[in-house]
């Protein structure tokens, strides 16, 4: 069973992303490609997603997103015809040079981020982790706070919930490629299954990021 195109999957699976993830999990189909095509592609787009509104060169994306370069410049160049990222010449370059751009105001935005976080940049980390560390060490996973709710800035970091046994040594050696892949400061805050389990009759922290929006990584 192959699917290798997002009209395809919904054609044959539907809209329900349940069924979408516990396919994924039997290793019917990459979310990845079905998406878009690669797994540099969502990086790519993913690292744009987090980051509307600024500029880079394709060497930083490319750095960034730990692709090869001929990859990475395909990918960005599929994604300027398809008119999801802005082509924009390079400041200060006598016109020669150029960068690209995802506007913060792209209609798009929302499903990008929330897509490419979790099937290209944090959520296949962190599924490495629960690989190596066991399900039980990490249950859930989830974006929230200010990227959740889109109101971040270009100074705020990533907040990622953990649900398991994982404690944050454990999870230290995942989080240099985190920062890499969004150039962003992602903060890991954990939680017991037993917490997240009472976290909707709370009135405390684990409440409010229960009660708050989330994308969910895995």
């Amino acid at each position: 069973m192959s699917v290798t195109s997002l009209t395809e999957l919904r054609r044959v699976f539907g809209p329900e992303q349940t069924l979408v993830d516990d396919l994924a999990a039997r290793g019917y189909f990459d979310p990845a490609k079905a998406l878009w095509g690669s797994l540099t592609m969502g990086r790519v787009l993913g690292f744009a997603a987090v980051n509307p509104g600024r500029e880079f060169a394709m060497s930083e994306i490319y750095w960034r997103t730990n692709a090869s370069f001929d990859s990475v410049r395909r990918a960005i160049h599929r994604l300027v015809d398809a008119e999801l990222l802005e082509r924009r010449p390079a400041r200060g370059k006598g016109g020669r040079g150029a960068v690209y751009v995802l506007p913060d105001n792209h209609v798009f935005l929302q499903a990008f981020r929330e897509l490419s976080l979790r099937y290209a940049v944090l959520g296949p980390r962190l599924c490495a982790a629960r690989d190596e560390l066991g399900s039980a060490a990490v249950v859930d996973a989830f974006v929230y706070g200010s990227f959740a709710r889109y109101d971040d800035r270009p100074t705020s970091d990533i907040d990622v919930g953990v649900v398991g046994r994982a404690n944050l040594y454990d999870l230290a050696r995942f989080q240099p490629r985190l920062y890499e892949e969004t150039d962003r400061l992602v903060t890991i805050h954990l939680f017991t299954v037993d917490e997240w389990a009472d976290a909707r009759h709370r009135d405390d922290f684990i409440g409010r990021v229960y009660a708050s929006p989330r994308i969910p990584l895995i």
